[in-house]
């Protein structure tokens, strides 16, 4: 595929699952880039059209709930033609989701919320800036009540990130240098 969006298909994609029981599933993924390209896309730029990416993720049921934690690596190669060194990712989560059972009052409601962190590690004053700075972190929880009747969903989304070790300008607000932020949407849709 084309990794991140690069419209350069030169991008490997896979994901291995073990079902230990009908309430655990154990999942790894990779995708990797095969060359190095080039491209910049108003999706994504050359450091991250170049980076590879490693999940390791475990899903858990147990009646209404389901909890998956996972942890997540990235990281990009040197890339003379951009003037950067290496850099890297390290980031874990955890989402947890109650779903309303059928014979509730709130039949199709459940409410998702996430708590996630990742921090970046670069090498040298060149290092890519793949967060908030080459040093930087950040840390964040989100919630999404959700309601679907058959096809039909609506859901609503609070969330909140605070970063640190921020390079200047490369964090929030008008002038990205402020560490926290606040957003709420409200999204409806067809499922199909």
């Amino acid at each position: 595929n084309d990794g991140f969006y690069s419209n350069d298909y030169s991008y490997v994609t896979g994901m291995v699952t073990y079902v230990h029981d009908p309430a655990n599933t154990l999942a790894v993924c990779v995708g990797v880039p095969t060359k190095k390209t080039n491209v910049s896309t108003t999706a994504t730029n050359p450091i991250l059209n170049n980076s590879s990416q490693y999940n390791l993720g475990w899903t858990h049921t147990a009646g209404q709930w389901t909890v998956v934690p996972y942890l997540q690596y990235t990281s990009t190669p040197t890339l003379k033609k951009l003037g950067v060194t290496s850099a890297s990712t390290t980031g874990a989560a955890v989402t947890a989701t109650y779903a309303f059972p059928s014979d509730s009052k709130l039949t199709g409601v459940s409410i998702p919320a996430r708590v996630e962190y990742i921090s970046a590690k670069g090498s040298g004053a060149t290092a890519a800036n793949l967060l908030y700075g080459k040093s930087s972190n950040a840390w964040s929880v989100t919630v999404t009540p959700t309601y679907q009747y058959k096809i039909f969903y609506a859901r609503a989304e609070a969330s909140y990130v605070a970063a640190s070790k921020i390079a200047p300008g490369t964090a929030f607000g008008l002038s990205g240098n402020t560490k926290t932020q606040s957003r709420i949407l409200f999204e409806a849709g067809v499922l199909f």
